[in-house]
């Protein structure tokens, strides 16, 4: 899912929330600043000139296209899963809590010592 777009993977195609057909049109590949080579697929919506979502959509005079690397779309879902397990959780928390005490010691340390009596 995309932006209330859903993708069958079947027709290799999108459905917007209006439930008109986005189809493919061709296959692009750019390179990002870091180097690294993606490919994007491209999608044509099949008319939106009655539409009524058409203003909220897309600010082209003609149909709403999309450009989407679907390999990122799969590795995006794949690790927010992982991330979304219990494991990763008690993890992160774990590593919250060592990282606070670690600024509460030395926040500690700067402190100048009191006398005692």
């Amino acid at each position: 899912m995309r932006n209330g777009q859903h993708y069958d993977e079947e027709s290799d195609s999108w459905t917007c929330a209006e439930g008109r057909k986005l189809l493919f049109r061709y296959a692009s590949k750019e390179k990002s600043e870091s180097g690294f080579e993606m490919e994007k697929r491209h999608y044509r919506c099949e008319g939106c000139t009655d539409c009524p979502l058409k203003a909220k959509c897309t600010k082209a005079a003609g149909d709403r296209e999309i450009s989407v690397s679907l390999r990122y779309m799969a590795q995006k879902k794949a690790i927010r899963e992982r991330l979304s397990s219990e494991e990763v959780s008690l993890e992160i928390g774990w590593l919250s809590i060592a990282h606070n005490l670690l600024k509460m010691a030395a926040v500690d340390s700067k402190r100048p010592k009191m006398l005692q009596n």
